[in-house]
């Protein structure tokens, strides 16, 4: 049987090949979804997009309120949604 490269590179992917989540201390504990990441970022890097859902960012070790997305540059951005307080 011949399994093709895009195969074997989904069978050997781990969040330790992810952006953002092979730099976080959190990566073995959280829950990840590879379509949604695909689906949020356009289809760009599939294999290697950020969750977007995940709202902590390991690099100020805080909590926020934004998603993660690739730009058209293929470059991570957390980008901060604004919230309304009542």
């Amino acid at each position: 049987m011949i399994i093709s490269t895009k195969v074997k590179e989904t069978w050997e992917l781990t969040k330790d090949k992810v952006l953002v989540c092979k730099d976080c201390e959190y990566r073995y504990a959280c829950f990840d979804c590879r379509p949604l990441a695909a689906d949020s970022n356009c289809g760009k890097n599939y294999s290697t997009a950020p969750a977007p859902r995940y709202t902590y960012d390991p690099y100020s070790g805080e909590w926020g309120s934004g998603i993660w997305r690739i730009n058209n540059h293929g470059e991570v951005i957390y980008e901060k949604l604004l919230i309304q307080n009542d």
